[in-house]
């Protein structure tokens, strides 16, 4: 809702070196295309609904996919990914990201869960793209960027 857009922005705005926003999979035009625009529409008339919902998807380009707080705590808003993972390879990842398809980490950071009964890595056929990850490969990945925890938003 915009609402909820707002009050994020606005306290990104009022504590900029205190919050970090990411980016998660429903901030990509496609995924929120049918809701956040039919949200927009509405409640405005179409030409400052799409107006709106074009400057807001434009700024979600420009939020990161994934942050490490405090050095120790990974954050992302779905998961680890399935091929290289570090700290190297987050870093290169460069802003405006505007689609998830385009790269494996950005489509694993933002839409992949964890599965503790598997191991390994499979298919994540309940989102019908990306990965679930078992336990030993959490492990495996948060060894492998130096951290103790990772907090998603994802499930």
């Amino acid at each position: 809702q915009l609402e909820v857009v707002m009050a994020v922005f606005i306290v990104k705005i009022l504590y900029p070196d205190r919050i970090t926003v990411l980016k998660g999979n429903h901030e990509f035009y496609a995924a929120n295309g049918m809701t956040f625009l039919g949200h927009m529409l509405d409640r405005y008339e179409k030409p400052i609904a799409e107006h709106l919902y074009y400057t807001i998807n434009d700024c979600f380009r420009y939020l990161s996919i994934a942050a490490i707080i405090g050095d120790k705590f990974f954050c992302a808003h779905a998961g680890i990914a399935i091929g290289s993972f570090t700290r190297h390879e987050m870093r290169r990842l460069e802003k405006p990201v505007d689609h998830f398809q385009d790269d494996t980490l950005v489509k694993d950071l933002t839409w992949a869960d964890p599965a503790y009964v598997l191991k390994g890595f499979s298919f994540n056929y309940g989102r019908g793209q990306s990965i679930r990850f078992g336990e030993d490969t959490f492990i495996n990945a948060m060894d492998s960027i130096g951290c103790d925890a990772m907090f998603r938003g994802h499930q």
